[in-house]
């Protein structure tokens, strides 16, 4: 069983000091560096809380938040791409429903039946 690309560098970040990957990290946030296509982010946060927990290790707990914060603000965007926050588009008087910014009209409410 061949490993992708994306297992084989979670294997070697999770392999590496805490600092290292930290650097690695900042790296990519800078843009000096380009993370492999489909690289599991949450599996490399989890990692790093396991490893922050465990081995009472402050960098690691660093890396774990770095991550989750770029997890965090990827998810907001694809959330703001999609979503209109709190625009009513029915007439549903104690619920506020939440459409497709794509959508602008009321029969697309998800609430109207």
């Amino acid at each position: 069983m061949s490993q992708t690309q994306e297992t084989i560098l979670l294997n070697k970040l999770q392999q590496q000091d805490a600092a290292e990957v930290l650097a690695w990290l900042k790296r990519i946030e800078s843009g000096q560096e380009l993370p492999v296509a489909g690289f599991n982010w949450l599996g490399l946060a989890e990692l790093a809380a396991f490893g922050a927990h465990w081995k009472s290790n402050l960098l690691w707990a660093e890396v774990a938040t770095s991550v989750y914060d770029r997890l965090a603000a990827e998810n907001q965007r694809v959330f703001d791409d999609f979503v209109d926050v709190g625009t009513r588009c029915c007439d549903r008087p104690t619920r506020t429903c939440f459409r497709s910014s794509r959508s602008r009209s009321p029969t697309d409410c998800p609430l109207v039946l």
